[in-house]
């Protein structure tokens, strides 16, 4: 029999009376989805290739000279109209470059699952476009579903 004198313990919450943390954004007028926004924005890195790294380090330090005549000329109160057009269209090429490199690298991300085997054949394939390999056994490229013919049965032979 139970004793009327113990107590159950009460649960204290570890977080005592803490609201959603879009609740308290709210009341501060703060739009909550903007700011995760810029939270994934901040994790979507973008790595790029040795080539890739090579050619915006190429266009950066043409970037970074153009600046370095614009800020010359403003200093001896040159003519700077002709060299802010050109570090202008320097810039934009680079964020050009550079979003082409983001985009090619982000397909290259969303490929499907690749067998070691159907890569090696797609690569020889892809190497030899002028002198295809001969059909593989089963008759099949790597474009072509591998399980295709498993639900298939052999009606002619007989195993037994």
């Amino acid at each position: 029999m139970k004793s009327p004198l113990i107590k159950k313990k009460e649960h204290i919450n570890p977080f005592g009376s803490a609201k959603p943390r879009e609740e308290v954004l709210a009341k501060k007028g703060i739009d909550f989805h903007v700011i995760d926004e810029r939270i994934q924005k901040k994790a979507d890195v973008s790595h790029f290739t040795r080539t890739q790294e090579f050619h915006l380090k190429t266009f950066q330090d043409d970037l970074l000279k153009a600046e370095q005549k614009l800020r010359e000329a403003n200093e001896k109160e040159l003519p700077e109209e002709e060299l802010r057009f050109v570090v202008e269209q320097k810039r934009k090429a680079f964020n050009d470059l550079m979003k082409r490199f983001k985009e090619e690298n982000d397909d290259i991300g969303n490929k499907r699952f690749e067998r070691p085997s159907e890569r090696r054949r797609r690569r020889r394939y892809d190497h030899n476009r002028n002198h295809p390999l001969p059909e593989p056994m089963g008759g099949r490229y790597y474009d072509e579903d591998p399980f295709a013919s498993f639900h298939r049965r052999n009606k002619g032979s007989s195993h037994g």
